[in-house]
């Protein structure tokens, strides 16, 4: 069963490294949006406690991930624990993407909720995924909890037949709710009155989540063909969907770096001592560079100014007498 489900196409190692990495990015984003938000604002907003949050749910998930993977491909593992780990994946993956966006749909909120069209489908995103993946992690609960039940290996196989539909539907929310959540802000943007060059950064920006958008497909895609019965591995799901939440994490913190970096970096005083001595590097070059030059001009001067004396040089014929025959 183990095999079927978890192949070693990626190692172990592998799996491992494409996590951290994961995780140390988008920790190393959270925290330039915290540091940003509280340095201007001197307090944290509602999205910003959210994405601290969502962080570490995708940090949780991502250690269930790695440790069930290991626990189904271990022979001897109690069927009650991988019954326990599937209930929790479960049910923590399905909330891990859900607050993975939250952010992002509330920074909306904070920037453009004086539109009344926005509000509405933004709280309609914020309630109606909630309610869904809810409905979901009560459901993988009921289903592989292996409370008063006879844990063996049919009922492992009973709960991974039942969660397949469950994730697979998970999929559809995650997807359907990343097209709407990374289209909502471009109207706004389009109407902007600003100039051309930052609207289309702008959007940029909030288009990015079309990475999040081909990982969820891709994850739903693996989750798919498990369910048509098509022998597949879960690494690629599990990956997909932490890379999903990863990016739908950092998207929401891109508007802070550029906070980030004009109070943070360019008024801290050691970035102004570095300035001051590229500025005082470049300067000396320029006055050394500009003295050669006039050094170069007074030459040419020089030289043009100059007079040169030649010697007379006076020759005097010497009278030729008749035989032509000169008389010295």
């Amino acid at each position: 069963m183990a095999s079927d489900l978890l192949p070693t196409e990626v190692s172990e190692s592998a799996f491992l490294a494409a996590i951290i990495v994961q995780l140390v990015v988008t920790g190393l984003f959270v925290a330039v949006r915290v540091v940003a938000n509280y340095g201007y604002s001197k307090r944290l907003f509602i999205d910003d406690w959210v994405a601290l949050f969502a962080l570490i749910l995708l940090i949780v998930v991502a250690a269930l991930y790695y440790t069930m993977r290991i626990t189904l491909n271990a022979p001897g593992t109690p069927l009650d624990f991988i019954a326990r780990e599937l209930s929790a994946v479960d049910c923590l993956a399905a909330f891990g993407t859900y607050f993975a966006k939250v952010p992002i749909l509330l920074l909306y909120l904070r920037l453009f909720g004086v539109h009344k069209w926005l509000r509405i489908i933004s709280h309609i995103m914020l309630i109606v995924p909630l309610l869904l993946f809810t409905a979901s992690a009560i459901y993988a609960i009921v289903v592989c909890s292996p409370e008063r039940k006879v844990v063996d290996a049919n009922f492992i196989a009973q709960c991974f037949a039942r969660s397949l539909p469950l994730g697979v539907w998970n999929g559809v929310v995650a997807v359907g709710s990343d097209i709407v959540i990374f289209i909502l802000p471009i109207p706004i943007i389009i109407k902007l009155n600003i100039p051309l060059h930052k609207k289309i950064g702008l959007g940029i920006v909030f288009l990015a989540g079309i990475l999040a958008i081909i990982a969820s497909a891709v994850s739903l895609y693996y989750k798919s063909t498990s369910l048509a019965g098509v022998p597949t591995n879960m690494t690629g799901s599990m990956l997909g969907q932490t890379i999903e939440n990863s990016i739908a994490i950092i998207v929401g913190c891109v508007p802070s770096i550029r906070s980030f970096w004009a109070n943070q970096i360019l008024s801290h005083p050691l970035f102004s001592k570095l300035q001051s001595a590229l500025s005082s590097r470049r300067s000396s070059r320029s006055r050394k560079s500009s003295s050669l030059r006039k050094d170069s001009e007074a030459s040419i001067v020089n030289i043009s100014n100059s007079t040169y004396t030649y010697p007379d040089l006076n020759f005097q014929v010497a009278p030729h007498d008749e035989q032509g025959k000169s008389h010295i």
